[in-house]
């Protein structure tokens, strides 16, 4: 048996349900009710009770999941006496320990590993990232950052910047390039995502607050780009600097090989490549 809240249901809660299922042949969860959420956390969830009971229930892994009772959190234990009870890393265990002994129960408790808590959290997953770029164009490193902070946050607000800009850096324009992500994005089921068109200006120092007029409030920003995180950490915002962040891959080697007629599908998704080839190529010859 377990108990949480699971709220935003992340890799974090399958990953610790998963190594619960392994001390027993059934797994039981107790999902903790909107109100005594609201209670302990002076908060109410972003998913209602149901709606969370219901994203526990489609995991293949648990065998039930219980509404726990409003004015007695341990009265399931009580009814089920369940053999073990697996405790989160951040879940304390002093009260349970308590109750388990008053009411004569031999259940054992098992505290359960963190599943990389810096990355799978429910508080980090109620967060808005800003993810900005030139996307000139979307290619796959791009598109491995979004996948990832999709799975993370609540939202990613993607800034397609430099929408001002027609030049050998910037060839496409940033309708072409909104549509680009939108296709790509709609064929990998990502949803929780918003695109913004930001021009550029002269000042660089100015140019968070400028960002910020056109998406309004975010949490933190991720990027590879030196200057952007320096802009925003000056500007007192979070910075994800990931170096790695494209994998090698190089939006401006992509363009150099589009110049040269050289290989250079298999850098960008697929949908890219078939909107460069098919729409692009026909917008040229008009």
């Amino acid at each position: 048996m377990v108990f949480g809240t699971f709220d935003l249901l992340h890799e974090g809660h399958k990953h610790f349900l998963k190594d619960a299922k392994d001390y027993g042949d059934e797994l039981i969860v107790i999902i903790a009710r909107d109100e005594n959420v609201k209670y302990i956390k002076n908060a109410y969830p972003h998913d209602d009770e149901n709606k969370r009971k219901q994203n526990v229930e489609s995991l293949a892994f648990v065998d039930r999941a219980i509404l726990g009772e409003l004015d007695d959190r341990y009265k399931a234990i009580e009814e089920l006496k369940p053999d073990v009870i697996c405790i989160g890393y951040d879940q304390r265990t002093g009260k349970l320990e308590e109750k388990l002994k008053e009411k004569g129960l031999k259940t054992i408790l098992k505290k359960i590993k963190p599943y990389n808590p810096q990355k799978y959290k429910t508080s980090i997953k109620k967060k808005r990232a800003l993810f900005v770029g030139r996307f000139q164009p979307l290619h796959k490193g791009h598109l491995k950052v979004i996948k990832d902070a999709s799975k993370r946050y609540r939202e990613i607000a993607i800034v397609i910047g430099s929408a001002n800009k027609d030049d050998d850096k910037n060839p496409f324009n940033a309708e072409h390039r909104k549509n680009m992500i939108i296709e790509t994005l709609k064929k990998e089921g990502i949803e929780n995502y918003s695109i913004f068109i930001v021009p550029d200006i002269p000042d660089d120092n100015k140019w968070p607050a400028h960002v910020e007029k056109f998406i309004g409030k975010f949490d933190l920003v991720i990027t590879r780009n030196d200057l952007v995180k320096r802009l925003f950490e000056n500007a007192g915002k979070e910075v994800e600097y990931i170096p790695e962040l494209y994998y090698d891959i190089s939006s401006t080697d992509i363009r150099e090989k589009l110049k040269k007629s050289l290989k250079w599908e298999n850098f960008v998704p697929k949908e890219v490549a078939e909107y460069i080839k098919n729409k692009l190529i026909k917008i040229k010859k008009q």
